[in-house]
């Protein structure tokens, strides 16, 4: 994967081109040893490939080095602002401490960081910045929300890193100058932490020389990730241009079938904070998206769930957007020009609501798209169709699917 990589720079008019020179990374004096990207990390969150791992995550909030744990010390802590821990061990893969010592280091200190409380890991990290780092520290939830575009709510934020803890949430990265060890023999390391539900990935960071002592350029990439861990059998898939991901079936469940789904680290923890307040909607939704899948229609994760599906050309159908407090918003089915379809699909699901009607901006209204009336109007929530409209559902879906992908054809 390493040696596939050739960044070169090229003038405007293509004529000149020249390719830059590796920098091999060690413990020599040159300074690109494991706390030049330690420190890169820590300076620079955004090296991170965090968007190839999954795309949802967003940008993620440095939190401190150097992690005081029982068993050692953490290189890199960063949450998001959603409240997931993503924990980073960096090791260059020529060190000769690497390869399977490293990986099965990184899942102890995992462990160790999901055992904790939030009390506990907000004291490790006060420790962490007392070392040197800032020692102005106050709490978790300030550092974070200060440095973050999204932020959330403190109770929301606490709540949400407590119950990613409690589970064994989070995102284990060890990142390095190049992957030197074979694929399945990780399968055991990561089999030996059955009880955290993580994402776990191999970021390679490569660092080219620029032509001059002040600039270098860095490319990182993710030639291995997980869908998500959990007690189970992994499976190892090698995917196109030579990416490699695993994922796991849960070992009570029978061979994946068409209808089965692997799950991002951002939808499960979606799922965790909708079960924490709405628990039978949550799990009428976790029953309803396996019958989605089979009409074609995945959840996208942003900050709420987006269920699409994907148009081969053009921009994607958005069904509904559920929010994190339950709420169906289906306005983006009327996006783009498919008002018409999309008032279809909203009166349709406002004939299985109680007081349910579908709004349009022609009817003199500023809202469009499906609503509750009978006091104050508001969008509908998961309750108001699921369970009991499962099927119904899908089939109103379906038909704004036929109905578009045929107008869409005719242009």
């Amino acid at each position: 994967m390493t040696d596939m990589i050739r960044p070169f720079l090229v003038n405007e008019s293509a004529t000149q081109a020249r390719f830059l020179r590796r920098v091999e990374q060690s413990a020599s004096e040159d300074g690109f040893d494991e706390s030049w990207l330690q420190m890169l990390i820590h300076q620079n969150p955004e090296a991170l490939p965090l968007q190839q791992i999954d795309q949802a995550l967003g940008c993620a909030v440095p939190v401190c080095v150097e992690l005081p744990l029982s068993s050692g010390f953490l290189d890199n802590l960063l949450f998001t602002a959603s409240g997931i821990p993503i924990l980073v061990e960096v090791k260059l893969w020529r060190n000769p401490e690497a390869r399977r010592k490293v990986v099965a280091q990184a899942l102890d200190y995992a462990g160790a960081v999901f055992r904790m409380s939030y009390e506990e890991l907000e004291a490790a990290i006060s420790r962490a910045h007392r070392s040197g780092q800032d020692p102005a520290f106050k709490d978790l939830y300030n550092l974070v929300t200060s440095k973050s575009d999204t932020p959330t709510g403190e109770a929301e934020f606490i709540d949400a890193v407590s119950r990613n803890l409690q589970a064994g949430r989070g995102v284990v990265i060890v990142a390095g100058d190049g992957i030197r060890e074979e694929v399945r023999q990780l399968s055991d390391l990561l089999q030996s932490h059955p009880a955290l539900r993580f994402t776990f990935a191999l970021a390679e960071f490569h660092v080219f020389e620029m032509g001059d002592d002040a600039n270098r350029m860095v490319l990182s990439t993710v030639p291995i990730k997980t869908e998500l861990i959990e007690r189970g059998v992994l499976r190892i898939v090698t995917e196109p241009a030579g990416a490699v991901s695993i994922s796991t079936e849960p070992a009570n469940r029978p061979a994946a079938s068409a209808s089965q789904r692997t799950t991002s680290i951002t939808e499960d923890e979606f799922m965790a904070a909708l079960k924490d307040k709405y628990p039978a909607s949550a799990d009428a939704l976790a029953e309803f998206l396996p019958l989605l899948a089979q009409i074609g229609i995945q959840p996208k994760m942003q900050k709420a769930m987006n269920l699409k599906f994907q148009v081969p050309s053009g921009n994607d159908y958005n069904l509904a957007t559920i929010r994190r407090n339950g709420q169906v918003d289906t306005d983006p089915a009327s996006l783009s020009g498919r008002e018409d379809s999309g008032h279809e699909y909203d009166l349709t699901l406002a004939a299985l609501i109680r007081d349910g009607k579908a709004h349009t901006r022609q009817d003199g209204n500023n809202e469009q798209g499906l609503r509750v009336e009978g006091g104050k109007t508001k969008m509908p929530c998961l309750s108001d169709l699921l369970p009991q409209h499962a099927e119904a559902w899908s089939a109103a879906m379906k038909a704004y699917i036929d109905d578009r992908l045929q107008k869409d054809s005719e242009g």
